[in-house]
């Protein structure tokens, strides 16, 4: 992605990439604007999927090859 693509991402709002800070989420939604999930980043590299009230709906191991 260009520079230009990068600031325009952000500019929208969205995610660029990468992990986001410590104690950050990353909320998904539809185009429509429907909420989908929370991704939550864990120390261990994993990942917690959450439901719209929190609950954790499953957890995704770290990917290691």
């Amino acid at each position: 992605m260009t520079i230009r693509g990068l600031l325009s991402r952000a500019e929208g709002g969205w995610w660029n990439g990468g992990l986001p800070p410590y104690g950050y989420d990353l909320a998904y939604y539809a185009a429509s604007g429907e909420y989908l999930c929370t991704v939550r980043f864990i120390e261990d590299g994993s990942k917690q999927v959450l439901n719209a009230d929190g609950n954790v709906t499953r957890i995704v191991p770290i990917y290691r090859q």
